[in-house]
């Protein structure tokens, strides 16, 4: 399979918000919250002004596989940046093929390029709190629900 990663425009907004709407339903907070398809768009769009987020998605042909938005979060305790991967979503049909693997190629470049001191990914919601295992074949090292990556700039 060959995959496309690019940063989203505003033509992948929509498409988006139908795979966000999928997120929804196979997450745990689907049970009890409603989806808001315009309220996602916006958010979405919100997302995509500025350097603060870099949302992705992936294609294959002209059928969008999946997106990975990661933000940069400013420490708490020193004047340095974390690349926090956060909102993932891969079509379950995609998974367990690389996909993941090439957004977080993608955002470690991005966030070496913004100066991040490391990085971190929450569990998705495809993975159900197996998140662990498919981060640590990427790098990663789990500590409590996140998984972590301390990143090199050399």
């Amino acid at each position: 399979m060959s995959f496309k990663i690019k940063e989203a425009t505003i033509h992948d907004f929509r498409d988006m918000t139908a795979l966000a709407e999928q997120y929804h339903k196979e997450h745990w907070f689907g049970e009890h919250t409603t989806f808001d398809a315009e309220h996602c768009h916006d958010n979405i769009k919100a997302y995509s002004v500025g350097i603060q987020a870099n949302v992705l998605v992936a294609w294959e042909d002209k059928e969008m596989l999946g997106f990975s938005i990661a933000f940069l979060s400013p420490l708490h305790w020193a004047k340095q940046l974390r690349c926090t991967v956060s909102y993932n979503y891969i079509k379950p049909e995609y998974r367990s093929k690389g996909v993941m693997d090439l957004f977080v190629d993608k955002h470690t470049e991005w966030a070496v390029a913004n100066k991040c001191v490391d990085m971190n990914i929450g569990d998705g919601a495809q993975y159900k709190g197996k998140f662990g295992l498919v981060a640590h074949s990427l790098g990663f090292t789990k500590i409590g629900n996140d998984s972590y990556k301390v990143l090199d700039h050399d």
